[in-house]
């Protein structure tokens, strides 16, 4: 099962929770948060697959008991919106992939789903 830590013997147990993923992913792979569509991009690339996969990795080092898909605007309407040809399930299966090639256990992996305000508002996060 999911590892739990106890704050108090009173208290309910606490669940330590990755945070920021798709900012520094971002900044990892350089791409300026002004680009449109800049938070769906990095599924779409090896290089920013590979950010995903290896700051998951780092979260999962530094203590995080689940890790979030970096998934959150990946929807049919944000990428027809963005002119993205992607197919939204591959899409989907690719983000989940990132946190297994980290290490992450499936009872780990939280995945991100919208809405957003990408999807609503053609990737103007």
């Amino acid at each position: 099962g999911l590892p739990m830590r106890q704050s108090s013997s009173s208290s309910p147990p606490v669940v330590c929770l990755d945070g920021g993923m798709i900012s520094e992913v971002a900044r990892r792979i350089s791409l300026p948060f002004s680009t449109k569509g800049w938070s769906l991009r990095p599924l779409l690339s090896k290089q920013g697959r590979k950010a995903i996969e290896e700051l998951h990795r780092e979260y999962l080092a530094a203590g995080a008991d689940l890790v979030e898909t970096a998934s959150y605007n990946v929807s049919a309407e944000a990428l027809e919106a963005l002119g993205f040809t992607a197919s939204t399930r591959d899409l989907m299966v690719a983000a989940v992939e990132c946190a297994e090639r980290a290490g992450a256990r499936s009872d780990q992996i939280v995945y991100a789903m919208g809405p957003s305000g990408a999807a609503a508002f053609a990737g103007k996060e």
